[in-house]
């Protein structure tokens, strides 16, 4: 009956007839241990797993890189408060014209973002919203 020989070759056999679908009494009575051991076991083995893991540490948090529509944010929160009803699709043109090289999306991604709210009247943070994520 008792085929383990320390804590720790008990708790893999626990674990592994568990992993076999065997019910608590069963594992409780082929290992020779009573059912609240069991329960026990189980329970420190289910809490073990879902705790974070120390030996692999979270990856580091990247500084932000500079984007290509750095140098033209002020000119965006310029056309915002000149022209309050102005779509993403013009700024970008007006962009364009002025020498920008990035994309439609990188000027969608900064107006759409909250910030873009200090730019806008309350009645329009409809269209300030973070849809894209």
């Amino acid at each position: 009956m008792a085929t383990w020989h320390s804590r720790e070759h008990l708790v893999h056999q626990v674990v592994t007839f568990a992993g076999q679908k065997m019910s608590r009494r069963a594992i409780a009575h082929s290992v020779g241990v009573s059912r609240n051991t069991v329960k026990k076991i189980l329970d420190a083995h289910d809490k073990q797993r879902r705790s974070e893991h120390i030996a692999l540490p979270p990856p580091p948090k990247r500084a932000p890189r500079p984007t290509k529509l750095d140098p033209y944010k002020g000119r965006v929160s310029e056309l915002f408060e000149k022209y309050h009803d102005i779509t993403i699709q013009r700024i970008f043109e007006i962009l364009r014209n002025e020498g920008f090289e990035g994309s439609y999306t990188t000027v969608k991604k900064h107006v759409r973002f909250p910030q873009c709210a200090r730019w806008r009247s309350p009645a329009d943070t409809v269209r300030c919203t973070r849809s894209l994520q």
